[in-house]
């Protein structure tokens, strides 16, 4: 479908919240993310919190945005930091090998990262940013 241009859209007023991850819940399979301020709870599901799940870890702060009440985005205020615990060179000409995080990710990598270096991941494009 095309818009024309004479067209006129409401502007969506979304809001966002401060929260903080509490837990998985394995019976809804939503993620459960805690109000910064009112202490309400916030299930969010697979399909919202996307790439980020697999760096979500206890207590770790994150931004909410709603519209009304619901919640639409998930963003990571900073970029996570892992350590990798296994390196496994895969012979390509390009140097990139298979590195696997602490947290079980595995992604490609820089060959110059060694078992027990801190990387940071990059939170707009989950790509590893290099050793912290």
């Amino acid at each position: 479908k095309t818009f024309s241009s004479d067209s006129k859209y409401e502007i969506c007023e979304t809001v966002v919240k401060e929260a903080t991850y509490s837990f998985f819940d394995e019976d809804t399979n939503d993620y459960v993310f805690m109000d910064s301020e009112t202490f309400e709870t916030y299930p969010m599901s697979s399909d919202i919190v996307g790439e980020a799940s697999d760096f979500l870890n206890d207590g770790l702060t994150v931004d909410i945005e709603f519209f009304g009440d619901k919640p639409l985005n998930l963003r990571l205020k900073e970029n996570p930091v892992v350590k990798v615990v296994a390196v496994l060179n895969s012979g390509r000409k390009d140097g990139e090998c298979m590195i696997t995080l602490e947290n079980g990710v595995k992604k490609m990598g820089p060959s110059y990262l060694k078992e027990g270096d801190t990387v940071r991941i990059n939170k707009a494009s989950w790509r590893m940013e290099g050793r912290v």
